[in-house]
């Protein structure tokens, strides 16, 4: 699955530091993603009961099974996050 994230507010559960408000991150079909290193740790060793979302936090996710094409402006160096791939 091709799959479109975005942040609209607050802080997003399996990506912690470096995905802002306003931000979005876009994951072609077949490529690795997935929550961060420690935020995968600190999941599993979790106690496994209900967890309520903390208020003011709102993301989303658009999946299809297409490939997306980017606009140029979207790759465009003043746009890019250089951090990101630092997390995996």
């Amino acid at each position: 699955m091709t799959e479109f994230m975005g942040n609209i507010a607050g802080i997003y559960d399996a990506k912690e530091h470096g995905f802002e408000p306003g931000q979005g991150s876009l994951h072609s079909c077949m490529s690795g993603h997935g929550p961060e290193s420690e935020v995968y740790k600190k999941a599993i060793q979790a106690n496994l009961e209900p967890v309520r979302y903390p208020n003011g936090s709102m993301q989303f996710m658009f999946e299809t099974c297409y490939m997306l094409k980017l606009a140029p402006w979207a790759v465009s160096p003043e746009g890019l996050n250089t951090e990101y791939l630092k997390c995996w």
